[in-house]
């Protein structure tokens, strides 16, 4: 994987997301020996959808996300939303509602994450996973894209 600074400005439109800084973390294996993974952040910069009626590809900014969602160990069948954020749910009296009934439940840090752009630093996949990103927009468009960096 690569650092931000060489990811473009706009997402490519082969599929996949730019995917954030990398740092080390040990993990331990089933047999208790530590194993070097390395943690992956995820930072949405936009959509691409392709328009079969104009044979275009739309663009999108990343403030007509209403919400996205990554599945940090994806299979390439099932995807199961491991961490969800809402960037556009500042502007959701639903969401802030949501937000102020959880209380002291929720800890002022993770709740400025639920609006972000940029998810937590994961665990990279295992070996043969990859990474799957899927975005909702305001107008209610899905768009799911996957990195694979060969982990």
């Amino acid at each position: 994987a690569t650092n931000t600074e060489d990811q473009p400005k706009t997402p490519p439109l082969d599929g996949t997301l730019p995917n954030g800084e990398i740092s080390t973390a040990e993990v331990v294996s089933d047999d208790g020996k530590p194993l070097e993974r390395s943690l992956v952040t995820v930072e949405l910069l936009g959509w691409d959808v392709y328009d079969p009626a104009t044979g275009q590809v739309r663009s999108g900014d990343p403030d007509t996300i209403d919400c996205w969602m990554i599945d940090t160990n994806h299979n390439g069948l099932s995807f199961y939303s491991h961490l969800i954020y809402f960037p556009a749910g500042a502007k959701d009296t639903g969401l802030e509602k949501l937000v102020q009934s959880l209380g002291n439940q929720l800890d002022p840090e993770a709740e400025d994450e639920l609006w972000s752009l940029k998810s937590r630093p994961f665990p990279a996949p295992d070996p043969g996973r990859n990474i799957a990103v899927k975005s909702i927009t305001t107008t209610g468009a899905e768009i799911t894209a996957t990195i694979n960096e060969g982990w």
